[in-house]
C-alpha cells in the first residue's frame, strides 16, 4: 500500500512469535513527503521506547521493522495504536494501521494454521476474526489477508471488508 510504513515485522522468516508478516502504519491525509515521513519516524521511536519499556526486543528485521516477541497479533497492533497516541496523533484520523498478512504461507488443507498464536481457523472463521480487528483498531489496508488459491475465503474476505478497508493481494 502506498505510503506504508512498516514497524513491526513477523512471519515466517522471523524468529519470532508474530505470524503477521508485517505491521505498518500509514498517515492520513494531503500530506508532504517530508510531513509523512516525520509522523512516521515519531511513531517509530515510539514504538521503540515502548518495546523497551516493555521488556521487548528492539532489534529489527531486513525491512527495518521491530522484532519482538509479542503475546499475539493483536498485541502488535495495540503497540502501534499506543504508540501512535503517545507520538500525539489521532488514531483513524491522522495515522491508520495496515497489515501484510501474508496468509498463503499458513494455508494447508483448507484451514489456516498460525502457529505463533497457536490457532488454527477455517477460511469464514479468518475472515470474521479480520473483521473483528476493523472493528477494534483503525485498520486501513489488510494485505495478503487469504492464501493464494482460497478462492472462496477471497471471495468472502471481499463480501464482508471490501467497502469498509483497502484489500490487497
Amino acid at each position: 500500500m502506498d505510503g506504508a510504513v512498516n514497524i513491526l515485522s513477523g512471519g515466517k522468516d522471523i524468529a519470532n512469535t508474530l505470524d503477521f508478516y508485517k505491521f505498518m502504519i500509514v498517515p492520513i491525509g494531503q500530506l508532504s513527503g517530508g510531513e509523512s515521513l516525520q509522523m512516521c519516524t515519531e511513531v517509530y521511536h515510539t514504538v521503540e521506547q515502548v518495546l523497551t519499556k516493555l521488556g521487548r526486543n528492539t532489534s529489527t528485521g531486513e525491512d527495518g521493522g521491530f522484532t519482538p516477541n509479542l503475546v499475539s497479533n493483536e498485541e502488535a497492533l495495540a503497540v502501534l495504536l499506543g504508540a501512535v497516541q503517545k507520538a500525539g496523533y489521532k488514531p483513524g484520523e491522522q495515522i491508520a494501521l495496515a497489515v501484510d498478512v501474508a496468509a498463503s504461507n499458513y494455508f494447508e488443507n483448507g484451514k489456516y494454521n498460525f502457529p505463533g498464536e497457536g490457532f488454527v481457523r477455517t477460511p469464514n472463521e479468518m475472515v470474521e476474526y479480520y473483521v473483528s480487528l476493523v472493528e477494534e483498531y483503525p485498520l486501513l489496508s489488510i494485505q495478503g489477508g487469504m492464501a493464494r488459491d482460497d478462492r472462496q475465503g477471497w471471495e468472502l474476505f471481499v463480501q464482508r471488508l471490501g467497502d469498509k478497508i483497502h484489500i490487497g493481494c
